[in-house]
């Protein structure tokens, strides 16, 4: 943590994304709201993003897939598999 709060102090061209699908990553991980944390009281906002219907992670799929020129197409076992937590 200590190295995250360096960055954000001193390489003001510098962006952390932080992700995870879990309340965790924010209060375990980043402690944002404890004050003996290195990162308490810094700036940072939160963009909360809701499961995929099937239709929608289906075509999140598939966009990245052809994005990264993969051969794929079991794009609906995915889904079953994972829901919309893609």
């Amino acid at each position: 943590m200590p190295s995250i709060a360096y960055a954000f102090d001193n390489l003001k061209n510098l962006n952390f994304i932080i992700t995870g699908s879990e309340v965790r990553v924010k209060d375990k991980f980043l402690k944002l709201e404890d004050e003996d944390s290195p990162l308490f009281g810094r700036a940072h906002v939160e963009i909360i993003v809701n499961p995929f219907d099937k239709e929608t992670a289906i075509k999140f799929l598939e966009e990245g897939f052809k994005e990264q020129k993969v051969d794929f197409s079991d794009y609906g076992k995915v889904v079953e598999i994972l829901g919309g937590k893609i």
